[in-house]
């Protein structure tokens, strides 16, 4: 179980390397770059309060595309058990 939740981790840990990689490319000062990064990410995140707390499967799949909603989807699942 404990290898799970690792190799869950340093996957998020990656995504979010390659998102902050991604995004720096379109930018060549540090100040709107940091700003438009944490809109990205939070962005992410905020998509989950707007699905509910009995979302059904079709609506999982469709914001699961964004890793963070994924993650906490899997979170949520490893959790359950």
């Amino acid at each position: 179980p404990f290898g799970m939740f690792l190799l869950l981790y340093l996957m998020l840990m990656l995504n979010l390397i390659f998102q902050a990689l991604f995004i720096q490319v379109f930018f060549t000062r540090a100040k709107p770059g940091i700003i438009a990064a944490i809109v990205f990410f939070l962005l992410q995140y905020i998509l989950i309060a707007f699905i509910g707390t009995q979302p059904d499967e079709s609506t999982v799949k469709a914001v699961s595309l964004a890793p963070h909603i994924a993650f906490t989807f899997a979170v949520n699942t490893m959790l359950s058990f």
